[in-house]
């Protein structure tokens, strides 16, 4: 089944909640394991969050093109790295903050649907010192 003919016939597929039809086209696809460099993230705030300062501050901070970056969902946004190394060397940096507010983040997996990745936590280390093991 050619490329097109799997995204003409996923276009028509229905929403249970409604019945407005799925549309997909050839970028919403992740050829060639693409999903190895994929991050998805969102900022943790109960205030809204400007999309564009966001993505404005990622692109510098991460050190990648604007371009790379797009809408994923509602509030979630995703990055194309060049490599999953790339991609490595920003997660294992965090946690980052936007607007003093936690930029939650995932990498990509494989045939991973947009609404199926966990943004609302974040794991880290925290180090006390001089912190006595009787308080533990």
């Amino acid at each position: 089944m050619a490329e097109e003919d799997l995204l003409e016939d996923l276009s028509r597929i229905l929403l249970p909640r409604s019945n407005h039809a799925v549309e997909a086209n050839l970028d919403d696809a992740l050829p060639n394991e693409a999903w190895r460099r994929l991050l998805v993230f969102r900022v943790l705030s109960d205030r809204p969050v400007k999309p564009a300062g966001l993505m404005e501050m990622v692109s510098k901070a991460w050190q990648i093109k604007p371009s790379a970056i797009s809408e994923f969902t509602s509030n979630t946004l995703r990055v194309n790295f060049p490599s999953s190394f790339e991609r490595d060397q920003i997660v294992d940096r965090g946690p980052w903050l936007f607007e003093n507010d936690l930029i939650t983040m995932q990498k990509g997996e494989p045939n991973k649907s947009p609404i199926d990745y966990v943004l609302d936590r974040a794991d880290f280390w925290v180090h006390l010192y001089g912190f006595l093991v009787e308080y533990l």
